[in-house]
């Protein structure tokens, strides 16, 4: 499921966050609304994990291909 801030998918019979939208692609995914874009399909192509210095912990980015049509 595609939610203004986030995709979400159907794990253990509830609806959970599977990642979070970053603040430019938010931005970005506001303009195409605008235009008359709508988000109508997406799905997990990769997922990487990132370690930043300062941190001992791992986090996994999530890259996701995401289909938009236009609304008539």
């Amino acid at each position: 499921n595609i939610q203004k801030n986030h995709l979400s998918a159907f794990i253990n019979h509830k609806n959970t966050c599977v990642l979070q939208f970053s603040k430019a692609f938010k931005e970005k995914l506001a303009k195409l609304r605008y235009h008359g874009y709508i988000p109508c399909s997406a799905c997990v192509r990769f997922i990487v994990a990132w370690k930043n210095e300062s941190h001992e912990e791992e986090l996994p980015i999530v890259l996701a291909d995401m289909c938009l049509k236009k609304q008539v």
